[in-house]
C-alpha cells in the first residue's frame, strides 16, 4: 500500500522524535548518574591552603569543592565536614580531579590533575546501593522524594599525597592514592573567587601570610607544629574509618 503525503509526514515526524528521544537518553546516560556529595580534609598538624580542588567532568563542565573547616583550621584526617553537593539531581561521575594547595609546614605548592577510575567508582556505587549502604539525602522540599548518596572524600595528606575515597554507611573505600607534583616555580597562583566566581591571581607569599595569620590565634596548634610534632607522620596510609558515618 502506497503512503500518501500526509502519512509520509507523520512517519517522518515520529521517526525524528524517536531518534531525538534515543539521542537524549544516550546522551544523558541515566545509568551512569549517581547522587553524591564531596568533603575535603587535611591532618590537623599539617594545615594547607586550598588554592583549587575541582572535579572535571566528561562534558567539559567542572565543580569547585570548598572546605570552610580547612580554612578555619578545624579539619583533621578523615573528619567529614559539611559536604558540598554539586546539584540536587543525579550527576555523572567526575572524570578527573584537579588539586592545587599550599603546604604550611613544607612551604611548597603541590599541584596535579588526577585521572579517576570510572569503572571502579561505578562498581562501588552499585555495590553500596545493593547492600543498602548508601546514605539518605534529607531534602527540605518533600516533593524531591527519597534519594540516597555516597560521599567523595578528598584527603590532603602531608608530603604532597592525596587520597580519594567514597564513604557510605559504615564503610570507606579508597579509590586511589596519588603523589602530587611539587611546584617550586610558582611566584603567583591563580584561584577562584567564590563570591564573584572569577579567576584571580595572588602572590604565593600571600597564601603563606594568610596561613600564618590564621594560625597565630591558635597558639597551641602553632607551637606544636613549630616544634616538629607529627612532622614525619604517614597520613596517606592511615585509616580514615574512625570518623565514619554511622546510622
Amino acid at each position: 500500500m502506497k503512503l500518501n503525503t500526509l502519512n509520509t509526514i507523520y512517519v517522518f515526524v515520529i521517526s525524528a522524535l524517536l531518534v531525538a528521544t534515543a539521542f537524549k537518553v544516550i546522551h544523558y546516560k541515566k545509568w551512569e548518574r549517581f547522587y553524591y556529595e564531596t568533603s575535603v580534609f587535611a591532618p590537623k598538624y599539617h594545615p594547607a591552603y586550598l588554592q583549587s580542588v575541582e572535579f572535571l567532568f566528561p562534558d567539559n563542565t567542572s565543580y569547585y569543592v570548598m572546605s570552610d573547616d580547612m580554612e578555619n583550621f578545624n579539619s583533621d584526617w578523615g573528619q567529614q565536614s559539611s559536604p558540598s553537593r554539586n546539584d540536587d539531581e543525579a550527576q555523572l561521575l567526575p572524570e578527573k580531579l584537579f588539586v592545587r594547595y599550599v603546604s604550611y609546614r613544607e612551604k611548597a605548592v603541590y599541584s596535579d590533575t588526577i585521572e579517576l577510575p570510572k569503572e571502579k567508582m561505578m562498581e562501588i556505587f552499585k555495590k553500596a546501593k545493593k547492600a543498602h549502604k548508601t546514605i539518605p539525602i534529607y531534602y527540605s522540599h518533600p516533593q524531591k522524594g527519597d534519594k540516597e548518596e555516597l560521599i567523595f572524600l578528598i584527603g590532603i595528606a602531608n608530603n604532597g599525597n592525596v587520597l580519594v575515597a567514597l564513604r557510605g554507611k559504615n564503610f570507606d573505600e579508597v579509590i586511589l592514592k596519588k603523589h602530587l607534583k611539587r611546584q617550586t616555580a610558582y611566584s603567583r597562583i591563580v584561584y577562584l573567587d567564590y563570591m564573584t566566581r572569577e579567576r584571580k591571581e595572588k602572590p604565593l607569599k600571600d597564601c603563606f601570610n594568610e596561613l600564618f595569620e590564621g594560625l597565630k590565634y591558635d597558639t597551641i596548634l602553632k607551637r606544636k607544629i613549630d616544634s616538629g610534632y607529627e612532622k614525619n607522620a604517614n597520613y596517606i596510609d592511615s585509616a580514615i574509618l574512625s570518623h565514619n558515618y554511622n546510622n
